[in-house]
């Protein structure tokens, strides 16, 4: 882990919370599924939970997918640019093996909090993705087919060294509007993203589980019709 740099962070802003690892082959089973991020807010609309977050929020690299408990990074204006510190390295280096870090700025877009080099840290630590509700930056690098897949609000060529200073590591933050806590289920892809709380992991993938096999049966069953197409109308119409 030395290959990180040292730590930056004081540690009374860092809380002792250990994430448990997801029972063995959930993350699997989520992944499996086509629209996890649909499916998990359909079950979670039927055990009357709301943890979608609002629109915004989009890949680097379209066709990114993701799942994995949550680390948490909470970020605050700087009061004093001198004192100020980025929390991202040390972030990674408390995550577990296929964690998701979890980035909140408050919406703050104007600085970026993660680029490429942040990126290629969070993959050595074993980070599966990152969702930042803010900014990032050398987004040629993170659309890349060999970079982690990496979520935010935006891109801007600005960086948040002395602009925005890390509030606390593994503490409760809010990522566009839903609540997260270390341990948590983060998913995502191109619908959006999605946080299932940690205690009702298990009932939403059952119930995701059971929705797609329902509509497979579905969409199976449907006739299928050809279109009689006029005569002299042309072959795509």
């Amino acid at each position: 882990m030395e290959a990180l740099g040292g730590g930056t962070v004081p540690t009374a802003r860092i809380r002792p919370v250990a994430v448990p690892a997801p029972a063995p082959g959930l993350i699997e089973r989520y992944l499996a599924l086509p629209d996890i991020a649909c499916g998990a807010a359909d079950a979670l609309d039927a055990l009357g939970l709301d943890g979608v977050c609002r629109p915004g929020l989009r890949a680097a690299r379209p066709g990114s997918r993701v799942c994995g408990p949550a680390v948490t990074l909470r970020y605050e204006p700087a009061a004093d640019p001198a004192d100020a510190v980025l929390g991202d390295r040390d972030l990674y280096r408390l995550a577990p093996r296929g964690a998701v870090a979890v980035i909140a700025t408050g919406g703050h877009t104007r600085h970026a909090v993660v680029g490429d080099i942040s990126a290629a840290c969070a993959a050595l630590a074993g980070v599966s993705g990152i969702v930042v509700d803010g900014a990032v930056r050398d987004l040629d690098a993170l659309s890349g087919p060999d970079v982690l897949p990496v979520w935010s609000l935006g891109a801007v060529p600005a960086n948040a060294r002395g602009r925005l200073d890390a509030a606390e590591l593994n503490g409760p933050v809010h990522l566009a509007d839903v609540l997260v806590r270390p341990g948590d289920l983060v998913v995502a892809d191109d619908n959006g993203t999605v946080v299932v709380p940690s205690e009702a992991v298990e009932d939403v993938l059952a119930r995701c589980e059971t929705a797609h096999a329902h509509e497979t049966r579905l969409l199976a069953d449907l006739p299928v019709r050809r279109r009689r197409r006029p005569e002299g109308a042309p072959q795509w119409a």
